[in-house]
């Protein structure tokens, strides 16, 4: 009876770690790829924006990230995030829905990729404006350049790991819902977005900055 007892709560514990399902898969060719990668990317930088004005506004925030996030409006959301989204959903997720690594490997892996984002993008930010305005970590511990640190690391890796295994392909399932009852107006949507998205995007770094 107590046998059985675990081999219950080993099969409630594996349930709850397994990935919710759903069907991706990035065909570089086609439209429909593109919209929906922009979508994830656009719906992850905000919730990336909003998760950081929430974590700039704790005791124990990063220093160098409650100066800076305030420098960008809501509505222009951190690319970054998206970025580093779409980089994990095309190559840690595939990883996981095959069962070839645990929470784990998606946490460092996740980690490594994320940190590995924000760098190219404090790299790119710096070589442009000459000058990164909008975050700046050389006064954490094991920085590098103050584009990256670790402990920004280590709260890239654990978010992605709810990311990866609920949000993400809850998100999934829900655009490719909407894709079959109202293409049309998903195509729309995805327009009006790209066109505001991208037009803010040139007004705060080259107006602002």
């Amino acid at each position: 009876m107590e046998a059985n007892t675990k081999t219950e709560q080993l099969a409630r514990k594996a349930l709850w770690l397994r990935p919710i399902s759903t069907v991706y898969k990035m065909r570089w060719t086609t439209f429909a790829s593109w919209r929906d990668a922009f979508l994830l990317f656009w719906v992850f930088s905000l919730v990336g924006h909003i998760l950081e004005f929430a974590w700039a506004s704790i005791p124990f925030a990063i220093s160098g990230m409650s100066s800076h996030i305030t420098k960008i409006p809501l509505i222009a959301i951190a690319a970054p995030y998206g970025l580093g989204a779409l980089a994990l959903i095309w190559t840690v997720y595939p990883l996981l829905a095959k069962g070839k690594i645990g929470v784990f490997w998606v946490f460092v892996l996740s980690a490594v990729i994320a940190t590995a984002v924000e760098f190219i993008c404090a790299a790119i930010i710096v070589l442009w404006l000459g000058h990164n305005p909008f975050w700046n970590y050389s006064g954490e511990p094991f920085n590098l350049f103050g584009f990256v640190c670790l402990r920004n690391a280590i709260a890239f890796g654990v978010v992605s790991v709810p990311m990866l295994y609920w949000v993400f392909p809850y998100c999934n399932n829900l655009l490719r819902k909407i894709t079959v009852r109202w293409r049309s107006q998903l195509n729309a949507s995805f327009w009006v977005l790209a066109i505001s998205y991208f037009a803010i995007q040139i007004w705060v770094i080259w107006f602002k900055h």
